[in-house]
């Protein structure tokens, strides 16, 4: 019997068991039925009652003393595993909590159809160019960019990403006008084979690494609308009289 138990606590190192509460309370209850279960008693032929019922009783009692004793031992020894496997843990579970890196899309910059169009076509056409930078790999099987695909309906390839059902397709319509062309005037996109499935080039490529290094969180403006910092000053009752009257604003462009 304590040969047996034995075995089974031996048995959680060699299988690498992490010991925890659920497991700790199972092997308790195998080591429990197990401690219970005592050798058979064999009586000489010439005992007689009252003697057979004393000497069973004694045995039992024994069996029950020896049971009770393994299992305190078992439970300590499980105990102790168990605080070895926590602080194992702890020691090694530790991880500093890094930020989270979404994946890009246009929808992190402009959060609708006109806040887009509100960019100058040339911060468009980058946000298009790092866009099919991200998604290339999806249609890289498929020989490269086409118009045709990228309007294919329910946006299979996440271009419009983030924005709502409702302007998806005419996003992506639009993103597929001036950006596009802009793209391909400036030789970020190339259709070497001339089938009108267009590939990104070496060009195209650094360019968009190189606003990638920027910071992704460009001002949305109309063009030609300059920002405008609007304060007044209080110091003095005279000067609060003077800028009621005269509504004078100081502005200053940031």
């Amino acid at each position: 019997m304590s040969a047996t138990i034995a075995s089974y606590l031996d048995g959680l190192d060699t299988f690498g068991v992490e010991v925890d509460d659920g497991v700790e309370q199972e092997m308790l209850a195998i080591i429990a039925s197990s401690a219970n279960v005592g050798p058979s008693l064999s009586l000489p032929p010439g005992l007689t009652p009252p003697n057979i019922c004393a000497v069973q009783q004694a045995h039992k009692m024994e069996v029950s003393r020896i049971g009770n004793s393994l299992y305190r031992e078992a439970a300590n020894r499980l105990r102790e595993i168990k605080v070895k496997s926590r602080r194992t843990r702890s020691a090694t579970s530790y991880h500093p909590v890094m930020p989270r890196t979404e994946p890009f899309t246009i929808a992190s910059v402009a959060k609708n159809l006109a806040e887009l169009k509100a960019l100058p076509v040339s911060d468009q056409a980058k946000l298009l160019l790092r866009m099919l930078i991200r998604i290339e790999p999806q249609i890289r099987s498929s020989g490269g960019f086409n118009k045709h695909n990228l309007l294919l309906p329910g946006d299979p390839w996440g271009l419009a990403a983030g924005f709502s059902a409702s302007e998806n397709e005419a996003l992506r319509m639009h993103l597929l006008g001036a950006p596009w062309t802009q793209l391909v005037n400036d030789g970020s996109l190339v259709d070497p084979r001339g089938s009108g499935f267009f590939l990104i080039s070496e060009e195209g490529q650094s360019t968009s690494t190189e606003a990638g290094a920027q910071k992704n969180d460009m001002t949305v403006e109309p063009d030609g609308v300059p920002t405008a910092f609007i304060s007044y000053s209080w110091e003095t009752e005279d000067h609060r009289l003077g800028a009621r009257s005269s509504r004078t604003i100081a502005v200053t462009r940031s």
